[in-house]
């Protein structure tokens, strides 16, 4: 069953798929040993700092997190929101955090009670249902199928799932299905197009609960396969623009669906490669995001044995920063710019 996209954290999507966790510092206990990751200041003389890669990770996320309302900011330069402007915390800022902590094995030694209550005040009343849903995304924002996909996981790995109104989900999922078998956000504003980011949130939420029994999966199948322009994936059947973005989504939705062999692999690979570096180990623009994107699909197509998977470890480790552990859009990115949690 794939757990779907929701703007996975990309250093950590690649952690995952290339098996990086062993990489970032190990020691027999398997929680990391000690490596020099160099200075945290330019003058190495007056400032410098030893850790492991992990624990660096680690220490950046623990400094985003805000106790009193159980969030996580989005990078260190964040600041508290002016109220007037109504900028509330959302979903998004427990399950970016939860997803990096996951895959460094430290959700248990985190105190998730803040975040659980945070999370608990976003469930709505069956009255409102027709509205905004079971489940918003802020305290002030509605949820719909994408915040809702992002809620099933979530409250499932925190071990609060009973608290949400399954069938409420499973049905907003069913109501946002179009004719052409592609899924709007929001089944309250029935105009708007359906798209490949959707339509995979949605596909993911059923095969979590495996339901997907309850939508036309056949009619989906169409849709997806709409998107889909010989050899990579459009976000809509109407574009023509086929980029590494929306191909590891379309590749998703063919997951979902056990439909994977619907498409010429061959091609689909063909394409993912050109647009990557193999001798050094990136996307040919060199950033961390189309990287992640690129590996993402390779994975999903059984084809990872067919790039240079150390130079991608190497490369992907070049953009840990020596600054505050986390991770650049490239090597050579500024890190008082270029962090960022996501």
């Amino acid at each position: 069953m794939a757990t779907g996209m929701k703007l996975q954290s990309a250093v950590v999507m690649l952690l995952l798929l290339l098996g990086l966790t062993t990489c970032m510092g190990s020691d027999s206990s398997g929680y990391g040993g000690e490596i020099d990751i160099g200075p945290q200041h330019p003058s190495q003389d007056e400032y410098s700092h030893s850790t492991t890669r992990r624990q660096a990770i680690i220490d950046y996320v623990m400094a985003l997190y805000k106790p009193y309302e159980g969030t996580f900011y989005s990078y260190l330069r964040d600041w508290p929101a002016d109220p007037r402007l109504h900028d509330y915390p959302n979903i998004w800022d427990v399950y970016v955090p939860y997803q990096v902590l996951e895959y460094l094995n430290y959700t248990a030694q985190f105190g998730w009670e803040n975040a659980t209550s945070f999370l608990l005040s976003l469930i709505n009343d069956e009255t409102e249902y027709d509205i905004f849903g079971p489940v918003n995304c802020s305290r002030n924002t509605s949820g719909g199928v994408i915040c809702n996909s992002v809620a099933v996981e979530l409250f499932s790995k925190l071990g609060i799932i009973d608290e949400l109104d399954l069938d409420a989900v499973v049905h907003i999922v069913r109501q946002s299905q179009r004719s052409s078998g592609g899924f709007i956000d929001r089944p309250w504003y029935p105009s708007d197009p359906p798209d490949l980011i959707t339509t995979e949130s949605a596909l993911s939420t059923l095969d979590w609960l495996n339901r997907t029994d309850e939508i036309d999966s056949a009619l989906a199948l169409d849709f997806v396969l709409s998107c889909h322009k010989n050899s990579g994936f459009s976000l809509t059947p109407t574009s023509n623009y086929v980029d590494v973005y929306n191909t590891p989504l379309g590749l998703l939705c063919l997951s979902h669906l056990d439909a994977l062999d619907c498409i010429n692999r061959e091609k689909v690979i063909a394409f993912v490669l050109s647009h990557f570096d193999n001798a050094s180990g990136h996307a040919t623009y060199e950033a961390l995001v189309e990287t992640e994107r690129l590996v993402w699909s390779l994975d999903l197509l059984g084809a990872l044995d067919r790039i240079n998977q150390n130079a991608v470890v190497d490369w992907v480790l070049a953009c840990q920063s020596t600054w505050q552990g986390a991770f650049m859009s490239s090597p050579n990115a500024d890190p008082l710019v270029d962090e960022r949690l996501e």
